[in-house]
């Protein structure tokens, strides 16, 4: 059995807990279509269950499947079972999603019926009004380019790195936007998103950053992990955030920093797009960022045992020069 408190990546953990979160998902969509079955004809929900299928199949469909349970959950809710229905009824999977797909909203991957729901997904937790859409095909074609060249750097300096992001990183949605930089969502699980605005090196920040978000998801679906009430100076944003996003800050700063680490020590840093100047001054405004942030977790976090652990664990990851 893998261990859930170690903060260091471990691929086949992420797969183990990712197929575990997805059959969960199987279930509570089955279960949500079965107690709604009056509202569709046979051949409505003989069509969804089609789709549904694809859940088990294909991973990389989790992000669409993910966002669609919560948009059900929220009708229901509302008592709004027409847009229950509408739900059932327009969802659409494409077919063979690549590992790594990079997509923009144009591009038809997510079902038009849920587009505006992965937009406000995206932009809900920003304090003032922000927007998303689709990339120019010059900046989407970049942007996509950046990221594959990205993956293949992350491969070169850490093959555990980059296979947790195989694990746990099913697709990354290119957007357009002034205040949106980058970011992941518990209602879209194995999503990353990126605007299109990054070089290499900042791209695989994000990447290592966001997967690091995507492994907290996962863990969170089954643990508290951490709560508290009130709002602290983030270590990342700008805004304040509740005590549940500083921990998510400290847990990622801890996995960029030792990723950074890692390609301080590769012995062909030249191969990549990373100079030891970017490397080495990630390494330094993230270290102090991260005990930033700690002070604040040990000071106002309520954790779970695992909870705990895991930020203990941090503190190992961040002191290891290897």
């Amino acid at each position: 059995m893998f261990s859930y408190s170690n903060a260091r990546p471990c691929g086949d953990r992420a797969f183990f807990l990712v197929e575990e979160n997805q059959n969960c998902l199987f279930d509570g969509l089955s279960h949500i279509l079965e107690a709604a079955s009056e509202l569709l004809s046979v051949v409505e929900q003989e069509h969804f269950i089609d789709s549904l299928q694809k859940l088990k199949k294909d991973p990389e469909t989790l992000f669409l499947f993910s966002l669609l349970n919560d948009e059900l959950i929220k009708a229901i809710e509302d008592e709004n079972y027409q847009k229950v229905k509408n739900l059932f009824c327009q969802f659409s999977v494409p077919d063979n999603i690549a590992l790594f797909e990079v997509f923009s909203f144009n591009h038809g991957v997510i079902p038009k019926s849920l587009e505006n729901s992965c937009k406000n997904v995206l932009v809900s937790e920003f304090p003032e009004k922000s927007t998303v859409q689709s990339s120019t095909p010059e900046a989407f074609d970049r942007a996509k380019s950046y990221v594959q060249k990205a993956f293949e750097d992350i491969k070169k300096i850490s093959p555990v790195y980059y296979k947790e992001c195989e694990a746990l990183v099913s697709a990354v949605l290119i957007l357009n936007s002034k205040r949106f930089i980058a970011g992941s969502s518990f209602s879209l699980l194995g999503l990353v998103t990126l605007a299109d605005k990054h070089d290499i090196p900042m791209t695989m920040d994000y990447l290592i950053h966001e997967t690091a978000h995507q492994y907290l998801y996962n863990l969170m679906a089954n643990d508290e992990i951490i709560s508290g009430d009130g709002l602290f100076s983030s270590p990342l944003r700008k805004d304040p955030r509740p005590i549940s996003g500083i921990y998510h800050a400290v847990f990622v700063l801890a996995r960029l920093i030792d990723f950074f680490k890692k390609a301080a020590h590769y012995p062909h840093n030249a191969q990549t797009h990373l100079t030891s100047e970017f490397t080495e001054g990630q390494i330094e405004n993230y270290t102090r960022r991260y005990y930033d942030g700690l002070a604040i977790v040990e000071k106002h976090g309520q954790m779970t045992d695992l909870g705990r652990a895991l930020l203990e664990s941090t503190k190992e990851l961040v002191g290891d020069e290897s």
